[in-house]
């Protein structure tokens, strides 16, 4: 049976009343909570659909996954996009697939996709990609996001409410620690949780090739490397390094944009952001601890300075700690985002950490601040 964590959908309302302040926030709120209520279950529903009308999907092999994961805004979407270019043999979620996990549910979008191609000209496509460029007009300012691209795949737990991204809509961090620190939790509920992972993973690849490695970028996955490692022994995994008096003001100005575009109280954004800048100093420290039991050739520490200065030189690095081929369509592809990068220049500004803001942390992290010269 695939897990799903009922616990975490029924304490979420009584976190909003706890928590929000203002009816229509509240309102909101519990709106929101009902909306992933119900495409939770019905996802889940359509899971168990796919054991009747594909039950060769339990047997789909999962290899040598690959995972990047650290900290927000260290460089996590820049490497999945150049390592998802390779098209020739990697899988990974577009946006859109994370919000259909079953492979029932993909071949219904199919058929509906085929009817408005052949009977209706692709209209229904045309009107959702203008309704889809304009309502993400503003957010692609701070974050590259499309329907039709890679994004990561802790949104696939949503679909049985095990997802720390749930703090995306209910900025309760604390609270939902356990969501985010999978690996501290008990081994067997920590092989369920991974478990329904590996099963939406076999699933993408029954539909796109059993040939395929996934790689998958998800900075929520930092705290489940261990986890991670107990479900796919043979995975491997890019971290992704970044000053944190960069990354973590970055995040937190992210986050607060998008917790009061949904009408949170000013005091919660900030309470939810300084919680999260806490998590993410204990992910720097968790990460690099469980680097130090996974082999050499399973790992790969990426410093974000060095990936925006030579993609490709980045990527050649990893491709061949990981026993991978460049080949020729991909080596192209890489030289033309390497020559983007040169010539790139971000769109997202946001204040600078403090001295103080600095100095604590560095102090948090002592020993990565002296490995990378932060």
């Amino acid at each position: 049976m695939l897990y799903f964590d009922g616990a975490t959908l029924i304490r979420t309302p009584f976190l909003i009343l706890r928590n929000e302040t203002g009816l229509k926030r509240i309102a909101v709120a519990l709106f929101v909570w009902a909306g992933l209520v119900v495409q939770a279950v019905f996802s889940y529903f359509c899971m168990c659909l796919d054991y009747v009308f594909f039950p060769r999907v339990r047997r789909v092999p999962v290899r040598a996954p690959i995972f990047i994961v650290g900290n927000g805004r260290s460089g996590t979407t820049q490497m999945h996009r150049l390592l998802t270019g390779d098209a020739q043999q990697m899988s990974f979620f577009k946006t859109y697939e994370l919000l259909l996990p079953s492979l029932t549910q993909k071949r219904a979008l199919s058929g509906l996709a085929w009817i408005d191609r052949v009977l209706l000209g692709g209209w229904v496509q045309r009107a959702i990609r203008r309704k889809h460029d304009t309502g993400l007009s503003e957010v692609r300012e701070m974050h590259d996001w499309q329907m039709d691209g890679a994004e990561e795949d802790d949104f696939i737990m949503l679909h049985n409410f095990s997802a720390c991204t749930i703090t995306t809509f209910f900025p309760y961090n604390t609270d939902y620690l356990d969501l985010f620190w999978t690996d501290r939790r008990p081994a067997r509920l920590r092989r369920k949780i991974i478990g329904f992972y590996k099963a939406a993973l076999q699933r993408q690849i029954y539909a796109l090739g059993t040939d395929k490695i996934h790689c998958c970028k998800s900075p929520q996955f930092t705290l489940k490397v261990l986890s991670l490692l107990e479900v796919f022994p043979d995975a491997r995994f890019v971290v992704m390094v970044r000053n944190p008096a960069e990354t973590l003001p970055s995040l937190e100005h992210l986050m607060q944009w998008y917790w009061r575009k949904q009408g949170c109280s000013e005091a919660l954004s900030q309470k939810a952001a300084g919680e999260l800048s806490e998590i993410q100093l204990l992910q720097y420290r968790n990460v690099f601890e469980a680097l130090k039991t996974i082999p050499e050739n399973q790992q790969c520490i990426v410093q974000f300075p060095d990936l925006v200065a030579d993609p490709r030189k980045v990527v050649e690095q990893i491709y061949d700690r990981f026993g991978l081929t460049v080949y020729s369509d991909y080596a192209a592809f890489l030289q033309t985002e390497s020559d983007k990068a040169r010539a790139f220049s971000s769109k997202h500004h946001y204040e600078k950490a403090s001295d103080e803001d600095s100095r604590r942390y560095k102090a948090a992290v002592p020993e990565l601040a002296l490995r990378f010269g932060w």
